[in-house]
């Protein structure tokens, strides 16, 4: 019995479902390199996408995407335009962010939200800049890779765009695309659990 086979064995999810959550936020070329610690550099959320996953199956059961109007960082940069294909127009016809949390949370209740890394932390930053409450329970945001730490997985040397090629999948749409993204952690999910 292979060591990811044992794995998936013992790890469990407490629920029979989960919800996939993927994010893009405004930056420029560098920032996450330097922290986001230069001038109007703050991750300002302008796309969120959440799948909501069968944890038996791994299928994916409905999802949420909405573009976000950024109120601190309203003009994209030219490295996040062509990294993630999301245009200015997009942006200026969005919800504010407020809005789109109270749709996000009425879609997603309770449920446990695996992002690849920090996203959960990405949207309580966005909630202190727009000075709303963060009115999600803190352990409901996990961390997914984890998981694929956990079966000796290197996810580290992946993005959630990206870590579906470990097991030779080819994309699914766009990189950089919160919604595409999160279904490529979930073609990896799924393919880890089948083995």
């Amino acid at each position: 019995m292979s060591f990811i086979t044992i794995f998936t064995i013992m790890y469990t999810f407490r629920s029979d479902r989960i919800i996939i959550l993927d994010t893009e936020y405004t930056s420029r070329a560098w920032a996450m390199e330097r922290n986001f610690s230069g001038l109007n550099e703050f991750p300002e959320i302008i796309q969120i996408a959440a799948i909501l996953v069968d944890t038996k199956t791994f299928e994916e059961l409905d999802h949420f995407i909405a573009f976000v109007k950024p109120q601190h960082n309203p003009i994209l940069s030219d490295y996040i335009k062509d990294l993630t294909h999301i245009t200015q127009e997009q942006v200026d016809a969005a919800e504010d962010f407020i809005t789109v949390l109270k749709k996000f949370k009425n879609r997603a209740g309770d449920v446990d939200t695996y992002s690849f890394g920090n996203d959960g932390i990405v949207i309580a930053q966005n909630c202190w800049l727009n000075k709303t409450i963060f009115d999600f329970r803190v352990s409901m945001f996990q961390d997914a890779r984890e998981i694929f730490w956990a079966a000796g997985i290197p996810a580290e040397e992946y993005t959630s765009g990206t870590i579906q090629k470990y097991f030779n999948i080819e994309n699914s749409g766009s990189e950089h695309d919160a919604l595409d993204d999160s279904r490529n952690i979930l073609r990896a999910m799924k393919k880890l659990y089948s083995t």
